[in-house]
């Protein structure tokens, strides 16, 4: 547990920025959703634009310090998709 707590405080120490845009953004997704509550396709497009965000959050916090791998954009990517597919669900309801 110890190393775990280090290695999250060196990374949010290190990258403090990128997950300071990454919480605002989903504030802000968050608030629109609530906007648009009961629009179907403004909700749907909302949900598109933050996956389209969160992909290329990703690719950009990882080519920051070189670490961008294909695993590291399919992981992005899957998470997307899998998130969007539970709110396409959620919206047909």
């Amino acid at each position: 547990m110890k190393h775990m707590r280090k290695a999250l405080k060196t990374e949010l120490g290190t990258h403090h920025v990128d997950y300071l845009v990454l919480i605002i953004a989903t504030v802000f997704f968050l608030l629109f959703l609530k906007f648009f509550q009961g629009e179907r396709n403004a909700s749907y497009l909302t949900v598109l634009i933050f996956s389209a965000f969160y992909i290329l959050w990703g690719i950009i916090h990882h080519m920051r310090d070189d670490s961008v791998h294909l695993k590291n954009v399919l992981e992005y990517i899957l998470i997307s998709f899998g998130v969007l597919l539970l709110m396409m669900l959620l919206f047909s309801s």
